[in-house]
């Protein structure tokens, strides 16, 4: 096969290879290590900060075991990336010739980081798909069939029943075989051995023979997605900390559509993989200028074409050739690209419904994933009163990097004209609703009842001030999406309305400030400030030169020594203003506070 996607010398045939029937191969004990052991932390003393490498002289000293367990326990504190790179110094080295004791030190190397990789023999399967996994758990967690998603997860559990039915003795072989090379080699590199990537081969027509076999009888296709579906929760219950009640709410079925696109891939693996493999990387990000996007579109278009070809000259009529886009999608998440594709290039019924059934999949997925992860950090469902809303720096990355595609897909189904279509505008509306009245019955609220509180005179500096004006930008952006998309958010106007009117009402309730308090009435307005802030409007806007009391609050912070700056002096810039021209319109009976505020601002050089 070609491109290294299963056998060598012209590729195999479905069926046993020679070297697969000759048994199952002898399994060599796993370890290097004296005591059959490699793990434990890195020690806190100075010693462990050396370098491995400076204790291979211990190892021409036959200080074998003590050396090798102090280089493991170092390099189990180091990250993968670092032990790789020891590798290849090591590796380096070795070939040279300077020191035979660093064969140890490799050895060690690469059983630390094989360690890593138990199910080898699952590797070699999962690699034939390795051109469109995905792992992303924003679909996995979607209810929705999306076409020509191969998620590693999903991917997993298949193994586990074909490697049980379709090819046991084989995977064994398999296993035992990337096992003895890897005493002396990482697995990956194992993987690419002849005999191995003969057995993949085996692999895959052994499980399309078994797949076409289900493909006849009901009852037998229905127990083998029963069973994968299991195994996928039983894999979800293990990564959820056992709760198989909840991996089974949050990982939706596999049904007969999964299995009909791996069929698929798996029949055309050898010429859509090295299609895939050679054209995808130069398809440019979706979201790009315009100009590249068109001409990135141009290619996709073109390598479509190519590839429909090429698997029109083995199968007729088939449609395989949109796992080109479908991939651009799914891995690369060129919603534009594909908004493009769907718009100016796509005639055919087949062709159209399966990259609509993409994109909007996406969007939908996105929007849940948003939505869920919002309920997962702000938990409003567990709140009572008004308590702070504290949001990780990690979760804040988290939840913008998913509002961010969550826009993308949103302008690609805008673009592309799919809400034009009765099915995808269905889909759409059902989705963005979900989403929308999440924001609108529940973040939204949460966020204007810590906004408030914020404005109340008296009251200390909330401890969630960052975070609730975080939740207001990230609302803001919300919106500013949708209006980019021209889809209803009224219910942003009215709230944002409602939260400025409860800053004027505030500034308007200001009452007398203490002479030892006007230090925190300056504050005071800086906080309100900050509020309107998020609301791209400046607090001076509110302010009232009738009031008195923030009069006040402006002489006594003009009065004061410290340097004026930042969000104080735009404050007190805003009221001088005010200031000036009430003075100046009453000129024969100017108020006294003011005419004070005047000459102190005169004084400190803040005459506008």
């Amino acid at each position: 096969m070609a491109d290294g996607w299963a056998g060598t010398d012209g590729g195999t045939e479905c069926g046993p290879s020679a070297q697969t029937a000759a048994g199952v191969l002898a399994r060599p004990p796993l370890g290097v290590t004296a005591n059959g052991s490699l793990g434990g932390r890195m020690a806190a003393d100075n010693n462990h900060r050396t370098n491995p490498l400076s204790s291979v002289d211990a190892l021409a000293d036959g200080n074998h075991a003590g050396v090798r367990k102090r280089i493991s326990d170092l390099i189990s504190g180091l990250p993968p990336k670092a032990v790789r790179d020891l590798l290849e110094y090591t590796t380096a080295k070795t070939n040279g010739g300077a020191d035979p004791s660093l064969d140890i030190v490799k050895g060690i190397l690469v059983d630390f980081l094989n360690r890593r990789r138990p199910n080898r023999a699952q590797r070699l399967f999962t690699e034939l798909f390795e051109p469109v996994l995905i792992s992303d758990p924003a679909l996995l967690r979607h209810n929705r069939y999306v076409p020509g998603v191969y998620q590693r997860f999903d991917i997993g559990a298949l193994w586990g029943e074909l490697s049980r039915d379709a090819f046991p003795g084989l995977a064994e072989t398999a296993q035992a075989r990337v096992d003895d090379l890897a005493r002396a080699m990482l697995v990956e590199d194992a993987l690419k051995s002849p005999d191995l990537r003969r057995m993949q081969a085996d692999m895959r027509c052994a499980a399309l023979e078994h797949l076409e076999k289900l493909r006849k009888s009901r009852s037998a296709l229905g127990k083998f997605m029963t069973a994968v579906n299991e195994a996928r929760t039983a894999a979800g219950s293990i990564a959820g900390g056992g709760n198989a009640d909840a991996a089974r709410d949050t990982l939706p079925p596999l049904d007969r559509k999964f299995l009909d696109d791996v069929e698929e891939w798996l029949s055309f693996v050898e010429i859509s993989g090295a299609v895939i493999k050679a054209k995808l990387p130069s398809i440019a990000y979706g979201q790009d200028q315009a100009q590249t996007r068109t001409r990135r579109l141009e290619m996709l278009v073109k390598s479509t074409d190519e590839l429909r070809t090429k698997l029109a000259e083995v199968s007729d009529g088939t449609r395989h050739y949109l796992i080109l886009p479908l991939t651009a999608i799914n891995v690369k998440q060129h919603y534009l690209l594909i908004a493009g594709l769907i718009r100016d290039y796509c005639s055919d019924h087949v062709e159209l419904e399966r990259l609509s059934e993409a994109l909007t999949g996406h969007f939908a997925a996105t929007c849940t994933d948003l939505r869920l992860a919002l309920e997962a950090v702000l938990a409003l469902d567990a709140r009572s009163g008004t308590p702070p809303m504290m949001v990780p720096d990690k979760s804040r990355k988290d939840i913008d990097r998913r509002l961010d595609r969550m826009t993308r897909a949103l302008s690609a189904i805008v673009a592309s004209g799919l809400l034009e279509d009765q099915m995808a505008e269905r889909v759409f509306s059902h989705y963005w609703r979900e989403l929308t009245r999440y924001l609108s019955n529940r973040l939204a609220p949460a966020v204007q009842a810590r906004l408030r509180q914020g404005m109340k005179w008296g009251t200390s500096v909330p401890p969630d001030r960052d975070d609730i004006g975080w939740l207001t930008r990230f609302l803001l952006r919300w919106h500013d999406a949708a209006s980019e998309a021209a889809q209803e958010s009224v219910f942003f106007e009215t709230w944002r309305e409602e939260n400025l009117t409860s800053v004027r009402k505030a500034l308007a309730s200001l009452k007398s400030v203490p002479e030892d308090e006007l230090a925190d009435g300056i504050d005071y307005l800086i906080r309100l400030q900050h509020i309107t802030a998020l609301f791209k409007v400046q607090l001076p806007t509110y302010f009232a030169v009738s009031s008195t009391h923030l009069a006040q609050v402006v002489v006594g912070s003009l009065r004061d020594e410290a340097e004026i700056t930042g969000d104080r002096r735009l404050l007190l810039r805003g009221f001088i203003k005010l200031a000036k021209e009430e003075v100046a319109r009453t000129q024969g009976w100017p108020n006294p506070t003011l005419v004070e505020v005047l000459e102190l601002a005169k004084a400190r050089d803040l005459l506008v």
